[in-house]
């Protein structure tokens, strides 16, 4: 039973999930705004962008398998390596299904980015450390892999040291595997993100006057969105009392 958990996707997912959701968590408000954008179609892009981010992650745990997908990354001619723990193939169809989602959500993403006029520096990093974390780490991880594999007959009836031992390099694997799909779309994200970011600041990007306006939105929405957390003031009224008393 802990073996066969520990051999799944859950425990990489729920890594994904704490990193990836702790991140969206202090961005809310971003996020917030993009799916909120004064232009429609940027406002359904951005809506696309979370929707299909999240429905990949969902699909991933449950119908295929993040080790499998890592298998894409690995040295030509090892990606029998990528999944030490030989699990069922996923069919055809339902990988195609997993690639289209996340194909939909890095262009979607990259296509946000390249409306908030996100940093070339950052892009640049997704396309230099980036893939080299990945791809060396993704090694790390298929050796790591085939130590938990051998430990499958030591996982029947552990004692509490080897189980603790066990669950403890477990742990850091999965903190590997979680770090390196994580690295892994973030290059395919600098790819796609580094044209449109080049194309739309250059071409369709607005001009300083519409751009000043679109701030001023988000602003005002931001505002609103305060005042509703801490129903109906915002801390503009403490602030301009002080003043009038002074």
């Amino acid at each position: 039973m802990l073996y066969d958990f520990l051999a799944g996707n859950l425990p990489i997912s729920l890594v994904i999930l704490a990193a990836v959701g702790g991140w969206a968590y202090r961005n809310r408000s971003s996020i917030s705004l993009a799916m909120n954008d004064p232009q429609r179609h940027w406002a359904i892009v951005a809506r696309v962008a979370v929707f299909s981010t999240a429905l990949f992650f969902v699909w991933v745990t449950a119908l295929d398998n993040w080790r499998q997908l890592l298998g894409y990354i690995v040295v030509t001619g090892r990606q029998f390596a990528a999944d030490p723990f030989e699990a069922a193939t996923t069919p055809d169809m339902l990988r195609y299904v997993s690639l289209a989602l996340l194909a939909v959500s890095v262009i979607s993403v990259a296509l946000m980015y390249a409306r908030h006029l996100g940093s070339y520096a950052f892009l640049i990093i997704c396309l230099t450390f980036v893939p080299l974390f990945a791809l060396t780490f993704n090694e790390i991880r298929i050796s790591a892999d085939a130590f938990l594999r051998l430990s499958e007959f030591a996982l029947e009836n552990p004692s509490l040291l080897d189980a603790g031992s066990i669950l403890f390099w477990a742990a850091g694997m999965f903190v590997i595997i979680a770090a390196v799909v994580m690295t892994a779309y973030l290059t395919l994200f600098g790819l796609v993100a580094l044209p449109l970011r080049i194309i739309y600041g250059t071409t369709v990007a607005p001009k300083k006057e519409e751009l000043a306006q679109i701030f001023k939105s988000y602003e005002r929405r931001a505002r609103e969105s305060r005042r509703e957390e801490t129903g109906g003031h915002d801390g503009s009224g403490v602030n301009g009392d002080a003043t009038a008393r002074s």
